[in-house]
């Protein structure tokens, strides 16, 4: 979570982000981030940051975040 946090405000000042970290991270299964509310929340909020996703990772960004709704995350 560190190395995504430090790496998405760098993104968000110009240049592509199409990271296999974020990919490996928000492709995990919702009872991941239900057991570990704390690192779901902390991701919520870095890939709030990342407005230029390749499409694929933006597809898995939108499931991941579906996956927390309804949850406190």
């Amino acid at each position: 979570m560190e190395i995504l946090r430090d790496t998405a405000p760098k993104q968000a000042e110009g240049g592509w982000f199409d990271d296999d970290l974020l990919y490996a991270v928000i492709t995990r299964k919702p009872e991941v981030w239900a057991t570990a509310p704390e690192p779901a929340h902390e991701l919520k909020e870095t890939v709030a940051a990342l407005t230029d996703v390749s499409r694929y990772v933006r597809q898995d960004i939108d499931a991941f975040l579906s996956a927390l709704s309804g949850d406190d995350a």
